[in-house]
């Protein structure tokens, strides 16, 4: 992968196939289902905004590597959260920005006539009200995808990213965020879509209070419908789901950095800390015991 630029405040690793002023292909990949126009990792040691730009591509997709990055695409602006991704279509204005230091991927597409188009369709529904994704599996996805660009000349690489790239899009398809047209139903209705995210997404969730974002309600009503059926509070349970599987991986030898990581804490004093005032002993200590 080729290292576009290098300043006192910023690295880009890119391979970048569009003239952003013009809008004009210059070298795309030209895969099965799919015209790849950007493929890009960027590492910013201090706060940025780059320009606002027309979305010239069908899709891109822009994935947080840590915290404090915000998009918008003729909205207003959303924080999007490490290990979340933000989606922006073609005409639309789109701006990033990062009040520190921040690193992201970006993938940018357009979708030839093929079966998989109707993927677009399904995922511009889905993401209508925000344009956040919070599924940890697009990490893994995305990592693999830049690494296939960033080494050129592997065998069956074109299939690879052909692959890849329908699996993110799959995967976005799939997610459980509601429809925009869903919220008709009430939020007592919505009650079982509450618990499945939390008991799907627990382990990348930082705050209960993601629920408002995905759902479009206020946390403070979901968390008064919530508490009411289940007797709980989702930040409890959020809490439990952590813990107990914190309490799984100490037992087959984690470490204490590595479950820290797994379950989305800023460090790993945060996560002994936690840890410590729900089951009353360190996380070493418990994993000692339970050798």
């Amino acid at each position: 992968m080729e290292k576009l630029k290098r300043t006192e405040g910023a690295v880009s690793f890119n391979r970048a196939f569009y003239d952003f002023e013009s809008g004009h292909l210059l070298t795309p990949v030209e895969l099965q289902n799919y015209t790849v126009v950007q493929v890009a990792e960027n590492y910013y040691r201090n706060s940025f905004q780059n320009g606002s730009h027309l979305q010239y591509c069908d899709l891109e997709i822009t994935l947080s590597l840590s915290e404090g990055l915000r998009c918008s695409a003729n909205r207003d602006w959303e924080k999007v959260d490490k290990y979340s991704a933000y989606l922006s279509f073609r005409g639309e204005r789109h701006d990033l920005r990062s009040d520190g230091s921040c690193r992201f991927q970006t993938v940018a597409v357009n979708f030839k006539d093929n079966p998989n188009a109707s993927l677009l369709n399904e995922i511009a529904r889905k993401f209508t009200d925000t344009r956040v994704a919070s599924l940890r599996k697009l990490t893994l996805l995305f990592s693999a995808l830049v690494s296939e660009f960033w080494i050129t000349g592997q065998p069956y690489s074109h299939q690879r990213m052909d692959a890849l790239i329908t699996e993110i899009l799959v995967q976005l398809a799939r997610s459980d965020l509601p429809a925009a047209k869903a919220g008709v139903l009430t939020t007592e209705e919505k009650l079982p879509a509450f618990m499945n995210y939390l008991d799907t997404h627990f382990m990348a969730l930082r705050s209960p209070e993601d629920l408002s974002t995905q759902f479009g309600y206020t946390y403070s009503h979901i968390c008064r419908v919530f508490k009411k059926q289940y007797g709980i509070t989702p930040g409890a349970y959020l809490l439990n789901k952590k813990m107990e599987r914190a309490s799984a991986l100490l037992a087959e030898g984690e470490s204490v950095a590595s479950v820290a990581e797994q379950l989305n804490y800023t460090s790993p004093y945060n996560f002994s800390r936690a840890f410590k005032k729900w089951k009353g002993c360190s996380p070493r200590d418990y994993a000692k015991d339970n050798a």
